[in-house]
């Protein structure tokens, strides 16, 4: 089948007097087309036939059959495990509240973590110098010339200046 056929194909089907020129003219021209396009029709003439009138409807107790099957099939050993241990009611419970519990504990811990973890990125702050100086070993000049070094020092910093 040529381009030309195979793009307006639905039309052609469906009425061939809403096609397009060079199609038609196309099929008079090629018996090949013509002939395949034909048979198209005869095969969609026969799709109907092929439609049921009555819906289906499944056989009668279909779904205690089914239902039974299931019931007669071999419970793995992980259920029957959990079955025995809390009962298969008290089990799913069971499960939920625990789960639920530890989204809870995973919560918890996420936001301590998050909100402790803030505290260290502050970088150095005067109450932290203070502490370090409060715990340092006495130099050779003595605490207080330490503590007069560290207030000069801290009294003299300017940011721009650093390394």
């Amino acid at each position: 089948m040529h381009a030309v056929i195979e793009e307006n194909l639905e039309e052609l089907l469906a009425s061939p007097s809403a096609c397009g020129r060079a199609a038609l003219d196309h099929l008079v021209s090629c018996k090949a087309c013509a002939m395949e396009l034909e048979r198209m029709r005869q095969i969609a003439l026969l799709f109907p036939a092929l439609r049921n009138e009555s819906p289906i409807d499944p056989a009668p107790y279909f779904a205690a059959r089914v239902m039974m099957s299931i019931e007669r099939r071999p419970s793995s050993f992980w259920a029957s495990l959990l079955e025995s241990a809390l009962g298969t009611t008290m089990g799913t419970v069971f499960f939920r509240r625990v789960a639920f519990a530890s989204l809870l504990v995973l919560a918890s811990l996420g936001g301590y973590l998050a909100s402790t973890d803030s505290e260290f990125r502050a970088g150095v702050t005067p109450e932290l110098i203070m502490a370090a100086e409060r715990d340092a070993p006495a130099s050779e000049y003595g605490r207080n010339q330490d503590r007069e070094l560290l207030m000069v020092t801290i009294a003299t910093f300017n940011p721009d200046e650093t390394e």
